[in-house]
């Protein structure tokens, strides 16, 4: 186990938990609304209460928000691709569009199976727009 799983600043809410949030955050390679949804539903109970659930809710509430926008890929330099134009169902889609092109690009920079979106936003100059 890493020294900083042993470790918890701020109470014990997490050490208490057979897995800790983060991890299951990192082997799912949830974003940052994907994890503190999770993160406040395991730690309602120990913590904060229905605050917590409220967190949770809140960022569900932008989740929902985000997946059911319309989201399009535009390149800040030069065109996109062919294989990238068009209109995405949801932020997903699009993320997913980028990726699969990200790993054909530049294979050498691909660190793993799940680059985060700032890695292929800053390499291949492309943001996404509802």
């Amino acid at each position: 186990m890493s020294k900083a799983l042993q470790t918890q600043v701020g109470g014990m809410h997490y050490k208490q938990m057979p897995t800790q949030p983060w991890e299951i955050i990192a082997s799912h390679n949830l974003d940052f609304w994907e994890g503190n949804v999770l993160k406040y539903v395991l730690r309602y109970r120990t913590k904060n209460g229905v605050e917590d659930l409220k967190k949770a809710r809140h960022y569900l509430d932008y989740l929902i928000e985000r997946e059911s926008s319309m989201y399009t890929i535009k390149r800040v330099k030069g065109k996109v691709p062919v294989s990238l134009q068009g209109t995405f169902m949801s932020y997903n889609e699009a993320r997913s569009a980028l990726r699969k092109w990200f790993k054909a690009k530049f294979p050498d920079n691909y660190k793993s199976q799940h680059p985060t979106m700032l890695d292929i936003q800053a390499l291949g100059g492309f943001y996404l727009a509802r």
